[in-house]
């Protein structure tokens, strides 16, 4: 997999770089950071890197998960940018992982479902985030004050066959929630 950023004024690649691991990993998703337009995040299967784009080359950033073997292991499905300009990252297997700007590691999140599947899906808001997996479910985590675990579940909601709400009956809950979106005024 080859990450290409396109100057459309001058109609030619402004960067490019290799961004699969050496197994040919798939890459799930990548995204700018919208505070600072030179740094990129790229994730997929046994893939978490972060780029910062230099004189029209991309450099990789250094992070202390791609020295773990273990990571290598691990697949990261999704990743959304905080207003406060962290970075979630979310892994197949339900930990939701945050690092500031710098790929530095901060923490697994405490309020992280921990259940395979659990999040395939992730947007920021104003208050947090959003996640959406497996069995139609939503939830909704705001900043708590809480130091020790950042952010709380509010609320959890499962989609029920006509995509709104379920009435709560087991089996009511259908499908996968496979992406989000979410006002930028929320």
């Amino acid at each position: 997999w080859t990450l290409v950023l396109w100057s459309w004024d001058k109609a030619r690649p402004h960067g490019t770089v290799k961004v699969s691991n050496a197994t040919g990993g798939v890459i799930h998703e990548c995204s700018i950071n919208p505070q600072d337009s030179s740094i990129v995040c790229v994730v997929g299967d046994g893939v978490f890197k972060l780029f910062r784009l230099q004189e029209g080359a991309f450099k990789m950033m250094p992070n202390q998960l791609s020295k773990l073997r273990e990571a290598a292991n691990q697949n990261y499905v999704c990743h959304t940018w905080l207003h406060d300009d962290r970075l979630i990252v979310c892994t197949e297997s339900g930990d939701a992982l945050l690092f500031d700007n710098n790929g530095d590691f901060k923490m697994a999140l405490p309020c992280s479902p921990g259940e395979p599947r659990s999040l395939l899906c992730i947007a920021a808001f104003n208050k947090g985030f959003v996640t959406g997996g497996d069995n139609g479910t939503v939830c909704v985590y705001e900043r708590s004050d809480d130091l020790k675990e950042m952010f709380r579940k509010a609320k959890e909601v499962k989609l029920d066959a006509s995509g709104g709400p379920g009435d709560g009956t087991p089996g009511a809950a259908i499908g996968v929630a496979t992406a989000l979106a979410v006002s930028p005024s929320e």
